[in-house]
């Protein structure tokens, strides 16, 4: 079946069939969006499923569904032309120009119409999207009215309840251009909603526009006879604006629309989406079905990252789905942020900074628990209050108490890591001297605070905790929170006497705000050198207090993804009984703090708790592909990233149509870049230690590192990087297998393995 012209296959995911059961999940896939907004991929005539998510639009601390403008229904003769009576569909996320395109052929009544569109959110302008399609009946003349709909009906969460976010204030038409109005019902933001329509035969208008409205939707339609095999041009254009934007939200949002060339939108559209490639694209030989994974993520991680003048970060499931609220978590800091880090520093900065602004309720939520310092909630939504909700959806479908928000405080230590990584490849002085030093001080206050001594064995304990291994609810000394929270009582430590050596001035401005004194720092090193850790003299790492005496249950089987089947005879209220492990836990620890642990270390831990992980969440997969890179199990890795990278594509954790898995879109980039490509910063220096998996022939991508952009190129045989710069007479030292080199500006350095 042709669809337009598109890009090659390896841009390209395809729906090649209407499945009813399965338009969620290809919702999810076919999400646009530019940072701004996200727009799951309905059906233009289907839209149960449908998503509408304004970056940083809570109501009630969860992200706002709003009202949908995307909807566009063609009827003939009376009839609705409907998935029901399709003769032939296919439908292609285009990811390199970042367009929807669509080709149906739908029967009715022995006639055939054939429905073509491209669907589009400009990341140049990002109030505005459009479809542009066109019509044309192949058997005989008929009557076609194309109806243009804002549908303002509210959504259901997952509990089935109404979520009552907005109410519709007005709807209505002006100037020929259809716009609804809603408001948020806590906060009150203003929402509006505009569209304009025309049909044309060539370039000649036809057809006369009319409007009709109800309480919660808004309806433009063009009424004309459509000539058997002519075809028909609709052009339907879509302009968003709330109160956040602007005061005057209508009034802009309809002017936005004024005298708009859909050509030309969609020209700039797709120019502004090559220069996007240009700069984040990622090339891999040899392997292409893994080439267009990679891109895949990479769409959703760019379409992700909101526009620097709006105050908010990314959440797990993006802006494809509101299954966590929209809250923020750990996945950002931890999976998502690296990449931005290494390719877009200037975003990953504003990501941080989203935390920054909420320092103050993360300093109240610490005194409230009585603690000192900053506890950053676990889920954090509109003001960084701690919004984790006190109940939840299981595996099983059964609802949970949640007790991550009382518990799971590594929150505080991830956010200082993803601190100290952002500094260590960008040099950024000024945020931690601005921003990035109050956060480390205040959160290693936290973690000085939250410990207990132990009298007898004189070592400091964190107690009543929950790791990443969730399926444990209370446990004492968890390996990766203590080691995490010693980790930042050390660096808080070393920052201090940095900028107290180095910018005596900023130190005394940074103590005095937040009246720090040398005690503190003291303290912070003599608890950090004295935290329990379980570590046995063969480098075996028990998971938290008296894990191994757990009952020892092992993976057995897997499914034919290769992912681990739940062991027969757990019951799932039991498993906390067990050794098995939710996510990556011991392992993470391993993994993002490498350089403290020996390579015998690693493969230990490796071999008992990956046959132990059952994976049940998007965060583990990425951690161990990185511990097995590191560790000489190259295949495994590369097996682990075939998963990774298609966990939404295939499905995987069978929940893709709720949204897309953030964590997963960040894990794939880091096993690429970090792991596969090697790509490191070592004490002061650039390091590149490649290990390629037996299928790819070169890897080739850009990054960021101290200011400047580097170009590399990855074979067996070899490694070339070019140094791009502004800065001219540059000469950087570089580290590339395991050997120092210095590369010059404008210059590629190769080195043979």
């Amino acid at each position: 079946m042709f669809l337009e012209k598109r890009s090659g296959n390896e841009w390209i995911v395809c729906e090649e069939k209407v499945e009813k059961e399965k338009l969620g999940y290809w919702e999810t896939l076919f999400t646009l969006g530019n940072g701004y907004l996200g727009s799951r991929g309905a059906l233009e005539e289907r839209i149960e499923h449908s998503g509408t998510y304004l970056a940083g639009i809570y109501d009630n601390e969860r992200i706002v569904n709003s009202p949908n403008p995307i909807c566009l229904d063609i009827w003939v003769e009376g009839s609705k032309l409907d998935i029901d009576q399709v003769l032939e569909h296919k439908r292609a996320l285009d990811m390199r120009r970042g367009l929807l395109l669509r080709h149906t052929v739908f029967k009715q009544n022995k006639r055939r119409f054939d429905y073509r569109s491209k669907r589009f959110f400009s990341p140049v302008n990002r109030h505005l999207g459009g479809i542009l399609a066109t019509f044309k009946s192949l058997d005989k003349d008929v009557e076609v009215v194309v109806r243009s709909k804002i549908e303002g009906k509210g959504k259901k969460d997952l509990f089935g309840r109404p979520l009552n976010q907005y109410f519709i204030t007005e709807v209505g038409e002006k100037g020929g251009l259809l716009y609804l109005v809603a408001n948020t019902s806590e906060l009150g933001i203003e929402l509006c909603f505009a569209t304009s329509l025309e049909i044309l035969d060539g370039d000649k208008p036809v057809g006369t526009l009319s409007f009709s409205f109800d309480s919660e939707t808004s309806v433009a339609e063009v009424r004309f006879i459509a000539k058997k095999g002519k075809s028909y041009r609709i052009n339907k254009l879509i302009s968003v604006f709330t109160s956040k934007d602007t005061k005057s939200v209508k009034r802009v949002c309809l002017g936005a629309l004024g005298n708009r060339k859909p050509s030309s939108l969609l020209r700039s559209h797709q120019d502004a989406w090559k220069r996007k490639w240009n700069n984040f694209d990622i090339e891999v030989k040899g392997d292409k079905d893994v080439q267009r994974s990679i891109r895949f993520c990479l769409y959703h991680l760019l379409i992700a990252a909101p526009p620097k003048r709006i105050d908010t970060s990314i959440a797990p499931n993006t802006l494809t789905g509101d299954t966590y609220q929209g809250h923020i978590f750990w996945d950002t800091e931890i999976y998502m942020l690296p990449f931005f880090i290494y390719s877009w520093p200037s975003k990953a900065k504003d990501l941080i900074l989203y935390r920054y602004k909420r320092l103050g309720n993360a300093r109240l939520a610490a005194k409230e628990r009585r603690y000192a310092g900053s506890l950053w909630p676990w889920e954090s939504a509109q003001d960084g209050r701690e919004a984790t909700p006190d109940w939840w959806v299981n595996f099983d479908g059964s609802k949970m108490k949640v007790w991550t928000k009382e518990r799971e405080h590594h929150i505080s230590g991830d956010l200082v890591y993803a601190i100290a990584l952002y500094y260590q490849f960008t040099k950024d002085e000024k945020f931690i001297l601005e921003q990035g030093a109050e956060i480390v001080f205040e959160t290693a206050r936290f973690w000085a605070s939250r410990v207990t001594r132990n009298a007898k064995s004189k070592k400091y304990e964190i107690r009543d905790v929950i790791g990443p291994n969730e399926f444990q609810k209370k446990v004492d000394n968890n390996f990766y929170t203590n080691f995490l929270a010693g980790w930042v009582l050390k660096y808080a430590h070393t920052l201090f006497h940095f900028i107290k050596q180095k910018h005596p001035s900023k130190f005394e401005a940074i103590v005095e705000k937040i009246g720090l004194s040398d005690r503190e720092p003291k303290r912070w090193k003599e608890i950090s050198e004295r935290l329990k850790l379980n570590i046995s003299s063969s480098g075996l790492i028990e998971e938290f207090d008296e894990y191994f005496k757990r009952k020892d249950v092992v993976i057995k089987e897997r499914n034919e993804s290769g992912m681990p089947l739940w062991p027969a005879g757990v019951r799932l209220e039991d498993v906390g009984k067990t050794q098995l492990v939710k996510q990556a836990d011991v392992v993470l620890g391993l993994c993002l703090f490498s350089n403290e642990f020996s390579l015998q270390a690693k493969k230990i831990n490796f071999e008992y708790y990956e046959p132990r992980t059952i994976h049940k969440s998007s965060l583990s997969i990425p951690t161990y592909a990185l511990i097995a890179i590191e560790i000489g199990e190259i295949e495994k890795a590369y097996r682990y990233l075939q998963l990774l990278a298609n966990s939404d594509l295939s499905n995987l954790f069978g929940n893709t149509s709720r949204g897309i898995h953030g964590a997963s879109l960040g894990g794939t980039w880091q096993v690429v870049v970090r792991g596969f490509g090697g790509v490191k910063s070592k004490e002061e220096k650039l390091s590149i230690n490649p290990s390629l998996p037996r299928a790819w022939q070169k890897l080739k991508f850009r990054f960021w590192w101290h200011g400047h952009n580097f170009e590399i190129a990855i074979s067996k045989e070899k490694v070339s990087v070019f140094l791009r710069t502004k800065t001219k007479d540059v000469r950087l030292p570089i580290e590339i297998y395991n050997h120092t080199y210095y590369i010059k500006s404008g210059e590629t350095l190769t080195i043979e393995r």
